[in-house]
């Protein structure tokens, strides 16, 4: 107890010892993707046929290509705020304390990501398990729950989308087949 009251020494941010042999994350993600697409790309431009495409998207509409991008994208944030409610809802969480809207826009990017890039649409639910375990503060049951609740409810979502064109697929006069 001699010491106890001796000034103790504080450390400024030029003291902090920087971390040997750390991964930079960012870059080497930024570096992966490019690789990947440009890796995607170099055999995209071997097996498509680019005539084809050329008269293909000669022959849509412009105004109908921009809505339906349009519509495509806004189905990540609607996706999200699904998935977001599945977790309120799941997880018997207030609003304060569950993860956060962007957190989950976020997470739906990557999953769909995922979805896009895996051979299976396993991986995307994988994905989404481990990240909400991982930065959403969730038991892996309760993440594999929500998961699983939000595959379930889109797959009720699609049905009833079905149900609701068909209808409009007889006026129009679609026929099937």
């Amino acid at each position: 107890a001699a010491f106890a009251d001796r000034p103790r020494a504080r450390m400024t941010n030029a003291d902090v010892p920087q971390p040997q042999g750390r991964v930079p994350y960012r870059p080497l993600s930024l570096l992966l993707s490019v690789l990947l697409l440009t890796a995607g790309a170099a055999v995209l431009y071997e097996k498509i046929e680019w005539r084809g495409v050329i008269a293909v998207w000669s022959s849509l509409d412009p105004r109908l290509v921009a809505v339906a991008a349009v519509i495509f994208w806004l189905l990540y944030p609607v996706n999200a705020y699904r998935f977001h409610r599945v977790i309120l809802w799941t997880v018997s969480y207030t609003l304060h304390t569950a993860p956060t809207f962007i957190f989950v826009f976020r997470l739906t990017c990557c999953a769909t990501f995922f979805a896009l890039a895996a051979p299976i649409g396993l991986a995307s639910d994988a994905a989404r398990i481990a990240a909400l375990r991982m930065f959403g503060q969730l038991s892996i049951t309760d993440s594999a729950r929500c998961a699983l609740f939000d595959r379930v409810i889109g797959v009720q979502w699609m049905a009833l989308m079905g149900l609701f064109v068909l209808p409009l697929q007889i006026i129009t006069g679609i026929n099937h087949g």
